[in-house]
């Protein structure tokens, strides 16, 4: 018998890139499962699991007669479909998984032998394409709203990336205003404190002065001493205390390098995030598109 395709159903396009059409066709008898003419529709993307689980709930509504499987084959009896014929008939299915989805190949036959003309405008035909149809759409849809779901998720995933990284600038961009915060204290402090270092130094030439003045009184110089003792060790404290605050400023100097290095690999990650998610945006885009045209 000469393969007669049957229908295109539908071809949808997205952007540029066409969805794999649902199609419809009929096979001759030496492809078929049994020696009856058969049809097969392909569902694009599916899985086998969900398509048979499906299409046998399909099959199975209103049918008359039990559902039996034998060899990956499944038949179900007295199947009830007023359009394609007035009395039930049986459905036998197969699935095969294919490089793009799910074919399903039937076979319809009333007392062993097929009732479907194979005038391709027969009612027959043309109720058995619908009655395929109406299955193959609702599952593409399915399927693609699965897709468009995934697709979402990963632009979210990108987003909280890129937040992320944001906080880490934020966090980066902080540090560094506070340290420089710090660092203006520490000059000012370093300022007041050369002033007293100065200051004071000044009070120890001055008391050795009084030393040598008051050497001839011991009770005297034994003040002027301790008087200038207490300052030589004011003078060490001050000198210590800014030596502590330039090195407090270099640490923090040091700490600024590090966060604007960070910053600089930061911002990088940042923009490759961004064209990412632009990306990522356009193939949400694409599958909702995808989505929309499922008639």
């Amino acid at each position: 018998m000469k393969k007669i395709i049957f229908a295109v159903l539908t071809i949808l396009c997205v952007t540029a890139q066409a969805q794999n059409a649902i199609i419809i066709e009929t096979l001759p008898q030496s492809n078929t499962i049994t020696s009856q003419s058969s049809f097969y529709v392909e569902i694009p993307q599916a899985t086998t699991k969900d398509v048979k689980k499906d299409w046998l709930n399909y099959v199975g509504k209103k049918s008359k007669g039990r559902s039996s499987e034998n060899n990956d084959i499944y038949q179900q009896l007295g199947v009830v479909n007023k359009n394609i014929s007035p009395n039930p008939f049986d459905i036998q299915s197969r699935f095969i998984e294919t490089p793009t989805g799910v074919r399903i190949v039937i076979v319809l036959f009333q007392n062993n032998k097929s009732f479907i003309s194979e005038d391709v405008t027969s009612s027959s035909n043309l109720a058995v394409k619908k009655y395929l149809y109406d299955f193959a759409i609702p599952q593409d849809r399915t399927v693609v709203k699965a897709e468009l779901e995934a697709e979402k998720d990963k632009q979210v995933a990108l987003e909280k990336e890129l937040t992320n990284l944001n906080k880490k600038e934020d966090a980066s961009i902080k540090t560094i205003s506070e340290n420089e915060r710090f660092n203006e204290r520490a000059n000012e402090a370093i300022i007041v404190n050369n002033a007293d270092i100065e200051s004071t130094t000044t009070k120890i030439s001055d008391q050795k002065d009084m030393v040598d003045i008051t050497s001839a009184d011991p009770n005297a110089t034994k003040g002027a001493k301790k008087t200038l003792s207490d300052l030589e060790s004011e003078k060490v404290t001050l000198q210590k205390e800014g030596e502590a605050y330039g090195k407090h400023m270099d640490d923090k100097n040091k700490d600024n390098r590090a966060a604007e290095r960070r910053n600089i690999n930061t911002n990088q990650k940042q923009e490759m995030k961004l064209k990412e998610i632009e990306a990522q945006k356009a193939k949400v885009a694409e599958v909702q598109n995808k989505l929309n045209n499922i008639k």
